[in-house]
């Protein structure tokens, strides 16, 4: 049944609890939560971050206009949660004491919201660590209860124990949940939410008036993300060995930070492609899109990706793109706005690579193609379909009490 959105109150008070934010005003940390804030705000919302604190950095602060809390969950010397871009999952699979501070940050979470949830109309949620304290805290607040879902936190219920339970209960008191893409949503139906609860609103993306003009030199294949197991550089470095012996010129720029930056190295080595493999490390946010307006393509071998926001901002700045077709990828390029091929075929990869340096017809189409798709994505857009929601929960919850 179709859902009936009314009249939209004059203001809305807005908590953002999230375990990721940007650091400062252009981080490559989650820039699609401020991106999101921002946005909301420019409609005539009121917009607070509450975040995890990170060393060196104030307990209170103001990004772009909007009012950031960072909560302590540990002395500076010990805050590692968010050490890398890769965030939490990094953090887990680094050291045994992050279930620890994990707990802590739980409470510091919980605790914020139990004293403070009630100066709010509404609590909007991101990963299921802020989604859990803003359940558990709702007794006190009586406050609905948003949560988005970004995609690790649910694939990660297939790996870890007891997880997928209690992931269950957390979706299931929360008053509503948006999911990033549509393959994530069939995961969170599959987990035992009810369909009826669950709305499919991507993350949104920066747009430009026109194409803007490929700037690239030579032939530079880039990737920009976490340098995670997850995100599969390792068979886009197998793939590029193939490519680099038909394309001699060819280049792979690999920006990004994470746990997998060693084997990465060591593969390049192996395969011999020491000048030919750049490793450019974190850049910022800002400079993601210069990088990617000089290179001739873009690719993310993700072999698990909820959504793949990094996939938007080549087309937005007019950089065709390649992907697994994994998890909410295929949300992004269909309709020919990209290249889809299959999980770990490095094979096909590679073929698909090849096609683009030499199919000169395709790339053009698929430029074109794939910045039109992004205008679809524009954070204006994005905003309002988020400000629907909010009004639907808010009168539902008002009709309830």
């Amino acid at each position: 049944m179709a859902r009936t959105i009314l009249v939209k109150k004059d203001v809305m008070k807005i908590c953002t609890v999230t375990t990721s934010t940007p650091r400062f005003e252009d981080d490559n940390r989650s820039p699609f939560i401020l991106d999101l804030a921002t946005a909301l705000m420019n409609q005539g919302n009121e917009i607070t971050i509450i975040t995890m604190h990170s060393p060196g950095l104030p307990i209170k602060d103001k990004i772009k206009g909007v009012p950031i809390w960072r909560l302590r969950y540990a002395t500076e010397s010990k805050e590692r949660l968010d050490l890398t871009r890769a965030g939490i999952p990094a953090a887990w699979r680094s050291s045994w004491t992050t279930g620890f501070f994990l707990v802590k940050l739980l409470l510091a979470f919980t605790s914020y919201l139990i004293k403070n949830g009630k100066n709010y109309d509404l609590l909007h949620a991101n990963w299921t660590i802020a989604g859990l304290a803003a359940v558990l805290s709702k007794p006190f607040h009586r406050r609905p209860v948003i949560l988005t879902l970004h995609g690790s936190e649910v694939y990660a219920t297939q790996k870890v124990w007891g997880l997928r339970k209690i992931t269950r209960w957390i979706l299931n008191n929360c008053d509503h949940v948006i999911c990033v893409s549509n393959a994530l949503k069939d995961e969170v139906v599959a987990l035992g939410v009810s369909e009826t609860k669950i709305t499919v609103i991507p993350n949104g993306v920066y747009t430009l008036d026109s194409l803007p003009q490929n700037q690239a030199k030579g032939q530079t294949i880039l990737f920009v993300g976490s340098l995670t197991e997850q995100k599969g550089v390792k068979y886009l470095l197998e793939a590029f060995a193939d490519v680099n012996r038909s394309f001699k010129n060819s280049r792979l720029r690999i920006v990004g930070e994470g746990p997998e930056l060693k084997n990465l190295r060591a593969q390049v080595q192996q395969l011999k492609l020491q000048e030919k493999v750049l490793f450019e490390g974190v850049l910022a946010h800002s400079k993601v899109a210069e990088v990617m307006q000089t290179s001739s393509m873009f690719v993310l071998p993700s072999v698990n990706e909820g959504f793949g926001v990094v996939l938007l901002e080549s087309l937005a700045n007019g950089l065709p793109a390649i992907a697994f077709n994994s998890g909410g990828v295929k949300d992004i390029l269909n309709g020919n706005s990209g290249i889809l091929v299959e999980p770990k075929d490095v094979q096909q990869l590679a073929t698909a690579i090849k096609r683009l340096f030499i199919d000169k017809v395709l790339y053009d189409n698929l430029r074109k193609l794939g910045f039109q798709k992004a205008k679809g994505f524009s954070w204006d857009i994005i905003a309002r379909k988020v400000s629907e929601i909010y009004v639907s929960v808010l009168e539902g919850n008002e009709t309830r009490d």
